[in-house]
């Protein structure tokens, strides 16, 4: 059992587990491929590791998709 002297600290504990758990990239498999370049499994945690911290930091679901649409907009076009 974990025991804080403040409530602060607990505080501060928590959003530091889960600036560790944002900040942490996912795992890529190893593809041989092209074609296997393509797949989600591959795909989708190349593009989640490639955006930037404030982006997968936003905890607000709409907020979160308006700055990734931005931020595909400005960057893919």
């Amino acid at each position: 059992m974990l025991n804080y002297k403040s409530v602060s600290e607990c505080i501060r504990f928590v959003t530091d587990v889960c600036l560790l758990f944002i900040l942490q990239n996912y795992h890529v498999p190893r593809v041989r491929t092209k074609l296997g370049e393509r797949a989600f499994s591959y795909a989708g945690p190349v593009v989640w590791n490639n955006l930037p911290v404030y982006i997968r930091a936003e905890p607000d679901i709409t907020r979160f998709k308006n700055i990734l649409k931005t931020y595909l907009h400005s960057h893919l076009i």
